[in-house]
């Protein structure tokens, strides 16, 4: 007799953000899932991000999504208007983008409402690293080109 465990998919697990030097507060952690769960290069994948600020969301805020290997390199970046939200109110934004055919097998995902300033203002953040660890991330936040 042979014993069988049935071979799972490891979910990608989104978490706080490591600190961002120079930012005066750091951001809050955001919630994301992603659909299907791990992306898969080459296809649509689907990101829904929520979540609960300590700031309000006006105009100048975007959602940014982008991916990027373990040593900086950015595969995609993503640009989505948000709504604006009052302090402490709940926000919810689903996107859908095409996954790059040559995304690495070690990658991080890189989620945050932020502005596009110089320098910007991250109030809302979520990073998940898949085939790694976040210890080898050479720089955040991830560079958006």
């Amino acid at each position: 007799m042979v014993n069988a465990i049935p071979l799972q998919k490891r979910a990608t697990v989104f978490g706080k953000c490591p600190p961002i030097p120079d930012l005066p507060t750091q951001p809050e952690e955001i919630s994301v899932s992603i659909s299907p769960d791990p992306v898969v290069p080459g296809q649509t994948d689907t990101f829904t991000v929520s979540g609960t600020l300590s700031k309000e969301i006006t105009d100048e805020y975007k959602l940014v999504i982008a991916l990027a290997d373990l040593s900086g390199k950015t595969y995609a970046a993503y640009f989505e208007d948000m709504p604006p939200t009052k302090p402490n109110t709940p926000f919810n934004v689903v996107k859908t983008e095409s996954i790059p055919e040559d995304l690495p097998q070690s990658y991080a995902i890189g989620v945050g409402v932020t502005t596009l300033a110089n320098p910007p203002d991250v109030i809302g953040c979520a990073l998940a690293v898949v085939g790694g660890s976040s210890s080898n991330i050479a720089s955040f936040p991830i560079a958006i080109p």
